[in-house]
Protein backbone atom coordinates (compact mmCIF):
# COMPACT_ATOMS: atom_id res chain seq x y z
CA UNK A 1 0.00 0.00 0.00
CA UNK A 2 2.81 2.66 1.11
CA UNK A 3 5.47 1.26 -1.53
CA UNK A 4 4.68 4.14 -3.78
CA UNK A 5 4.77 6.50 -1.01
CA UNK A 6 7.69 8.25 -1.47
CA UNK A 7 7.02 8.80 -5.71
CA UNK A 8 3.64 10.26 -5.13
CA UNK A 9 5.39 12.76 -2.11
CA UNK A 10 8.21 14.13 -4.46
CA UNK A 11 5.63 14.70 -7.20
CA UNK A 12 3.37 16.68 -5.17
CA UNK A 13 6.19 18.89 -4.22
CA UNK A 14 7.15 19.59 -7.26
CA UNK A 15 3.64 20.41 -8.43
CA UNK A 16 3.40 22.52 -5.33
CA UNK A 17 6.80 24.56 -5.84
CA UNK A 18 5.92 24.93 -9.84
CA UNK A 19 2.33 26.79 -8.57
CA UNK A 20 3.43 28.71 -6.23
CA UNK A 21 6.79 29.77 -8.07
CA UNK A 22 4.92 30.41 -11.42
CA UNK A 23 7.68 27.52 -13.20
CA UNK A 24 5.32 27.13 -16.17
CA UNK A 25 5.52 30.55 -17.18
CA UNK A 26 9.05 30.87 -17.35
CA UNK A 27 9.82 27.20 -19.02
CA UNK A 28 11.52 27.35 -22.54
CA UNK A 29 9.43 27.57 -25.35
CA UNK A 30 6.51 29.38 -23.41
CA UNK A 31 5.15 33.00 -24.60
CA UNK A 32 4.38 33.36 -21.16
CA UNK A 33 6.66 36.05 -19.65
CA UNK A 34 7.04 35.99 -15.52
CA UNK A 35 4.81 38.97 -14.10
CA UNK A 36 4.43 39.61 -11.01
CA UNK A 37 1.86 38.13 -8.45
CA UNK A 38 -0.74 41.14 -8.32
CA UNK A 39 -0.30 41.82 -12.18
CA UNK A 40 -0.21 45.62 -11.53
CA UNK A 41 2.69 46.10 -14.23
CA UNK A 42 5.82 46.23 -12.57
CA UNK A 43 8.76 44.54 -14.01
CA UNK A 44 9.53 41.12 -12.66
CA UNK A 45 11.49 40.34 -9.39
CA UNK A 46 15.41 39.89 -9.82
CA UNK A 47 17.67 38.05 -8.14
CA UNK A 48 21.19 39.47 -7.94
CA UNK A 49 23.16 36.46 -6.87
CA UNK A 50 26.77 36.34 -5.53
CA UNK A 51 29.78 35.54 -8.23
CA UNK A 52 30.77 32.13 -8.80
CA UNK A 53 33.81 30.99 -6.46
CA UNK A 54 37.02 30.15 -8.49
CA UNK A 55 37.29 26.46 -8.48
CA UNK A 56 41.52 27.58 -8.20
CA UNK A 57 40.35 28.33 -4.14
CA UNK A 58 39.39 24.83 -3.97
CA UNK A 59 43.04 23.24 -5.40
CA UNK A 60 44.39 23.43 -2.30
CA UNK A 61 44.50 24.74 1.87
CA UNK A 62 45.40 28.42 2.16
CA UNK A 63 48.02 27.12 4.75
CA UNK A 64 49.49 23.29 5.10
CA UNK A 65 49.45 21.83 8.28
CA UNK A 66 53.17 22.10 8.50
CA UNK A 67 52.69 25.77 8.52
CA UNK A 68 53.74 26.35 4.57
CA UNK A 69 51.87 28.12 2.64
CA UNK A 70 50.03 27.10 -1.01
CA UNK A 71 50.45 29.64 -3.87
CA UNK A 72 46.74 30.87 -3.82
CA UNK A 73 47.42 31.07 0.23
CA UNK A 74 49.86 33.45 -0.43
CA UNK A 75 48.43 35.07 -3.62
CA UNK A 76 45.03 35.77 -1.10
CA UNK A 77 47.19 36.86 1.97
CA UNK A 78 50.04 38.65 -0.08
CA UNK A 79 49.63 42.22 1.37
CA UNK A 80 50.05 41.25 5.02
CA UNK A 81 52.78 38.41 3.65
CA UNK A 82 55.06 40.61 1.96
CA UNK A 83 58.37 40.93 3.11
CA UNK A 84 57.99 37.89 5.65
CA UNK A 85 59.83 34.76 5.52
CA UNK A 86 57.36 31.86 5.06
CA UNK A 87 57.69 28.85 3.04
CA UNK A 88 55.64 27.66 0.47
CA UNK A 89 54.88 23.91 -0.74
CA UNK A 90 53.85 23.57 -4.13
CA UNK A 91 54.65 21.45 -7.33
CA UNK A 92 56.80 22.50 -9.51
CA UNK A 93 55.33 23.58 -13.06
CA UNK A 94 58.26 24.87 -14.77
CA UNK A 95 62.16 24.98 -14.38
CA UNK A 96 64.08 27.83 -16.89
CA UNK A 97 66.39 26.24 -19.13
CA UNK A 98 68.57 28.93 -20.73
CA UNK A 99 68.74 28.42 -24.53
CA UNK A 100 71.99 27.11 -26.37
CA UNK A 101 74.13 28.07 -29.24
CA UNK A 102 76.44 26.33 -31.51
CA UNK A 103 80.20 27.25 -30.36
CA UNK A 104 81.93 27.38 -33.68
CA UNK A 105 84.46 24.58 -33.80
CA UNK A 106 87.68 24.57 -35.94
CA UNK A 107 87.63 23.42 -39.31
CA UNK A 108 87.68 19.66 -40.18
CA UNK A 109 86.10 18.97 -36.16
CA UNK A 110 82.61 17.34 -35.60
CA UNK A 111 81.06 19.35 -33.45
CA UNK A 112 79.92 17.95 -30.21
CA UNK A 113 77.93 18.23 -27.10
CA UNK A 114 80.91 20.26 -25.63
CA UNK A 115 80.58 22.72 -28.59
CA UNK A 116 77.12 24.07 -26.92
CA UNK A 117 76.91 27.37 -25.27
CA UNK A 118 74.78 29.26 -23.49
CA UNK A 119 72.87 32.08 -25.38
CA UNK A 120 73.83 35.76 -24.44
CA UNK A 121 71.59 37.19 -22.43
CA UNK A 122 70.17 34.51 -20.71
CA UNK A 123 67.78 34.83 -17.68
CA UNK A 124 69.04 33.99 -13.67
CA UNK A 125 67.63 30.36 -12.77
CA UNK A 126 64.07 30.02 -12.41
CA UNK A 127 60.86 28.14 -11.74
CA UNK A 128 57.33 28.52 -11.52
CA UNK A 129 55.59 26.67 -9.07
CA UNK A 130 51.74 25.82 -8.51
CA UNK A 131 49.12 24.07 -6.55
CA UNK A 132 47.88 21.83 -8.89
CA UNK A 133 47.87 20.31 -12.46
CA UNK A 134 44.58 22.28 -13.43
CA UNK A 135 45.95 25.72 -11.33
CA UNK A 136 46.43 29.10 -13.50
CA UNK A 137 47.99 30.83 -10.84
CA UNK A 138 51.61 30.66 -10.88
CA UNK A 139 54.67 31.70 -8.90
CA UNK A 140 57.46 33.12 -9.38
CA UNK A 141 60.81 30.88 -7.74
CA UNK A 142 63.89 32.39 -7.66
CA UNK A 143 67.61 33.39 -6.25
CA UNK A 144 67.98 29.44 -4.87
CA UNK A 145 71.27 27.36 -5.47
CA UNK A 146 70.60 26.45 -9.11
CA UNK A 147 73.89 24.04 -9.20
CA UNK A 148 72.83 22.26 -6.09
CA UNK A 149 69.14 22.43 -6.58
CA UNK A 150 67.64 22.25 -9.88
CA UNK A 151 69.37 18.90 -10.42
CA UNK A 152 67.20 17.11 -8.14
CA UNK A 153 63.69 18.90 -8.98
CA UNK A 154 61.49 17.31 -11.70
CA UNK A 155 58.52 19.01 -13.13
CA UNK A 156 55.31 17.65 -11.20
CA UNK A 157 57.40 17.05 -7.92
CA UNK A 158 55.93 18.36 -5.35
CA UNK A 159 58.17 20.06 -2.68
CA UNK A 160 58.64 22.91 0.13
CA UNK A 161 60.22 26.40 -1.27
CA UNK A 162 61.74 28.29 1.98
CA UNK A 163 62.29 31.80 1.31
CA UNK A 164 61.08 35.94 1.31
CA UNK A 165 58.47 36.58 0.09
CA UNK A 166 58.87 39.59 -2.04
CA UNK A 167 57.63 42.03 -5.05
CA UNK A 168 61.71 42.20 -6.71
CA UNK A 169 64.83 40.02 -6.92
CA UNK A 170 68.04 40.26 -8.88
CA UNK A 171 66.78 39.87 -12.46
CA UNK A 172 63.14 39.61 -11.63
CA UNK A 173 60.12 41.80 -10.68
CA UNK A 174 56.19 40.69 -9.96
CA UNK A 175 54.48 43.22 -8.15
CA UNK A 176 51.15 41.49 -9.02
CA UNK A 177 51.51 38.14 -7.25
CA UNK A 178 54.79 38.66 -5.96
CA UNK A 179 57.65 36.08 -5.84
CA UNK A 180 59.52 33.79 -3.40
CA UNK A 181 63.38 34.43 -2.96
CA UNK A 182 64.29 30.99 -1.55
CA UNK A 183 67.05 29.83 0.15
CA UNK A 184 66.05 26.20 0.70
CA UNK A 185 64.03 23.68 -1.08
CA UNK A 186 63.02 20.50 0.41
CA UNK A 187 60.88 17.11 -0.33
CA UNK A 188 61.76 13.66 -0.77
CA UNK A 189 65.08 12.76 -2.08
CA UNK A 190 66.31 16.43 -2.01
CA UNK A 191 69.82 16.82 -0.31
CA UNK A 192 70.61 19.89 0.80
CA UNK A 193 74.28 20.22 0.17
CA UNK A 194 76.41 19.50 -3.30
CA UNK A 195 78.41 16.28 -3.47
CA UNK A 196 82.26 16.24 -2.54
CA UNK A 197 84.35 15.64 -5.18
CA UNK A 198 87.03 12.63 -4.18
Amino acid sequence: MFRHQPALLLSLCIAAISLSTGCDQLMPGSEATATSSDDDGLPPARVELPPVPSLEMLDADRQYDDGSYSVIGVILDRNELRGRQLAITGIVDSIYVCPTAPIPVAEGEEPGPENEGTRAGCLLPHIYIRDSARSSRRMLVAGYNAELYEPQLSVGGRYRFDGEYSERTRGFTSTEFGLLVASQISGSGVVQELPTEE
